[in-house]
């Protein structure tokens, strides 16, 4: 069953857990690969903490979908439970650029 779940925020970034990750080469690769997605600014990664800080650029649509494929893509997983979600003004909630879409399975 999908499930999916749409938020219309104004993004600052996201913090998320992986799973799957055993090594820093492998936290690089996720890195690596997260920042190729055309919509994200940043990424730092706390190796210890296995989570991802994914900062996004202004004005851009942010797909759920593109992060998951890009870490799914070389193997590993999204603890979607752990996704933490950083907006700029929550009174701005309705009224925002960028526009968040995520799949549960």
């Amino acid at each position: 069953m999908i499930y999916i779940l749409a938020f219309f925020l104004t993004l600052n970034n996201i913090t998320l857990k992986v799973t799957g990750l055993t090594c820093s080469i492998c936290s690089f690769n996720a890195q690596k690969n997260i920042e190729k997605i055309y919509f994200v600014d940043k990424v730092n990664v706390d190796i210890e903490e296995v989570t991802f800080n994914i900062e996004f650029k202004k004005d851009y649509y942010v797909d759920f979908f593109a992060i998951q494929n890009s870490i799914e893509e070389i193997g590993f997983v999204v603890d979607k439970q752990s996704v933490i979600v950083d907006v700029k003004n929550t009174n701005e909630f309705w009224q925002n650029s960028n526009y968040i879409i995520w799949k549960n399975n």
